[in-house]
């Protein structure tokens, strides 16, 4: 006891001295960087290959490195010595499709899957601002994940980083690659009311408290029941994105035969895709034995028929005079008499029936048509997309995004479309017209 009255002081010191060490200790553990090596798992194995050209280095591993623009990352052992130092990742590569993604989400789900492809070749520092996504497979019911969802992807093999002290080349050497991740959250002081100073961290994970061992709790009561949280307000849904797309043709295309004469009992048909000489009006003539196939002709050169005669079990024949006559007709014009060529014809390539062609007629409809949708938003002005009547299931690319065509009505001059929306993730289908007043699909 007199030991202890004698020495209170002393000993008081000591004691405060070894807390504010212990304190010291602590912050300097939770605030220090984490050095992971080339080697460790997080760190993506060793390096493959690093090439400089411009001042933009290319670095590849053997195994996904889990690296994301932004962080700082350390070569060493590299030969020559100036591909050595310390350097911020610029941008990473899009893995290839098939293989395995792990993808961390913001709100901390983890989701792991087969990538599948991307509306982005790289990500770069403003990733989380860029349009589109990741596309994936064997994720359940979530087959895209938007960008601006992630806060980190493991599955890419390649990033670049910036050096204007490196000259072109390729490094060699025992190349090592080793990766900074901070083990603490940032932290916030603020002053209380006492004056005495606590360090606030972010908010905690879910189902973690929300305090530290020395960090005073907030607590709250909702509803009759204490909690450390307040509840979250509910995000309003998003409105679904624009369609984006408009029907600015459906135009009947012309038939490609047309006759003009006769041999005896041979019609002679003229081949309108096949002008020669080219710029003169003229078009390459074909005689067309009645119920003979023909199909193009495969060796056609100037001065030969465009088709040739085939057989019925032929795959490639294209068309077949069923019947044809020569009549007299009375011209609405000059009211003379004229003879005139009738031949029914059938078009293997088309899904109608046999229809006819006569001389009296400077063009045929046989059911073809030219449609044309273009991009209605203002960021893809101008982007467009072609096809035929018989272009149902077609799928296409438009406005960053994927879509199909489900039906076509040719009597009502519309389309029905449906659309791989991103943001939010949704299909959506709709009926477009020239008229331009398009109507949502069932």
């Amino acid at each position: 006891m007199k030991f202890l009255k004698s020495h209170y002081d002393k000993l008081v010191i000591a004691i405060s001295i070894l807390t504010l060490s212990l304190f010291a200790l602590f912050a300097f553990l939770a605030e220090e960087p984490d050095l992971k090596s080339s080697r460790g798992i997080r760190s993506g194995g060793l390096i493959e290959s690093l090439v400089v050209k411009e001042g933009i280095a290319t670095l590849e591993t053997r195994n996904p490195h889990g690296l994301m623009p932004g962080m700082k990352i350390i070569v060493s052992g590299a030969n020559p010595e100036s591909f050595n130092g310390n350097f911020a990742v610029k941008s990473i590569a899009m893995p290839e499709t098939g293989d395995d993604v792990r993808l961390v989400l913001k709100g901390g789900e983890v989701v792991e899957a087969i990538f599948s492809g991307a509306d982005q070749d790289n990500l770069e520092g403003d990733w989380k601002k860029a349009r589109g996504g990741i596309r994936l497979r064997g994720a359940g019911d979530r087959k895209i994940v938007l960008l601006s969802e992630i806060e980190n992807l493991l599955g890419s093999r390649t990033l670049t980083f910036e050096s204007a002290d490196i000259g072109d080349g390729e490094a060699d050497g025992d190349l090592k690659l080793i990766a900074y991740q901070q083990r603490a959250e940032p932290k916030e002081a603020i002053n209380p009311a006492s004056g005495k100073v606590w360090s606030k961290t972010k908010e905690a994970p879910e189902g973690e408290p929300s305090y530290d061992l020395f960090t005073p709790p907030q607590i709250y009561v909702i509803k009759g029941r204490l909690t450390t949280r307040l509840p979250k307000e509910k995000e309003p849904e998003k409105p679904p994105e624009e369609f984006g797309l408009k029907l600015s043709k459906f135009d009947k295309v012309p038939y490609r035969f047309r006759i003009r004469s006769w041999t005896g009992n041979t019609p002679v048909l003229e081949d309108l895709s096949m002008e020669f000489p080219s710029g003169s009006g003229r078009f390459v003539r074909n005689r067309i034995q009645p119920k003979v196939p023909h199909k193009v002709n495969p060796s056609y050169k100037p001065g030969l028929p465009s088709l040739i005669p085939t057989t019925a079990n032929d795959p490639a024949k294209l068309i077949m005079v069923e019947a044809f006559v020569v009549q007299p007709v009375r011209d609405p014009k000059t009211g003379g008499i004229r003879p005139v060529g009738r031949v029914m014809l059938k078009d293997f390539t088309l899904p109608v029936k046999s229809f006819e062609i006569n001389s009296f007629m400077e063009s045929t409809h046989a059911g073809q048509f030219n449609i044309v949708v273009e991009s209605a938003m203002k960021d893809f002005r101008g982007e467009e997309y072609a096809f035929k009547e018989n272009a149902k299931g077609t799928n296409f690319s438009l406005n960053e995004r994927e879509y199909s065509i489900l039906e076509i009505d040719v009597n009502g001059t519309r389309v029905k479309f449906q659309k791989k929306a991103l943001d939010p993730p949704e299909l959506q289908t709709a009926w477009l017209n020239l008229s331009g007043t398009g109507t949502p699909g069932n």
